[in-house]
């Protein structure tokens, strides 16, 4: 008798940037429930486990029937849809510009409750577990971006409102 392996999921449209691939479009599946925080389970639970219980991530391409799996060293960066979230949960907003390998700007917030005594850019960076850095390049987008691909960071005062906070 065959047994049903299926494991209850969301699924949750991302764009990804492989190494040496390129852009990827699709879907990657999430838990209802996440085992580091209140909620559902976010892409950036998933690439920032540690250690990680499978270097693989799964993807529905979007040109392809079958899932693929993609090694998350490999990933350059990964964006998706959320709102940020509100004022309330966060004690640290850090404008910044990230400058990657393959000559990439991207410009966003950081959105994070951090302890007071570790609420410096430099101090996120090098938070020790997580593997892929969080920002808002816009109120409703998240950019996770690998550290192993990040050349340069420097603190940025946009030209314009960007805020992803007010948008």
């Amino acid at each position: 008798m065959k047994k049903n392996l299926n494991i209850p999921k969301k699924k949750q449209d991302v764009k990804l940037w492989v190494h040496p691939e390129g852009i990827v479009m699709g879907t990657m599946f999430l838990g209802y429930e996440s085992d580091f925080h209140p909620g559902e389970e976010l892409p950036e639970d998933i690439l920032n486990q540690s250690p990680p219980p499978s270097p693989f991530i799964v993807l529905q391409h979007r040109d392809y029937p079958s899932p693929r799996f993609y090694n998350k060293q490999a990933i350059v960066r990964l964006e998706y849809q959320r709102s940020a979230p509100n004022r309330e949960s966060i004690s640290v907003q850090l404008p910044i510009r990230l400058y990657l390998m393959d000559g990439s700007i991207i410009d966003g917030d950081v959105l994070e409750s951090l302890p007071t005594d570790h609420s410096r850019l430099f101090d996120y960076l090098n938070h020790h577990n997580d593997h892929f850095v969080r920002i808002f390049s816009t109120a409703e987008q998240v950019t996770l971006v690998n550290k192993s691909y990040i050349v340069r960071v420097s603190h940025h005062e946009p030209e314009h409102n960007n805020n992803a906070l007010e948008s």
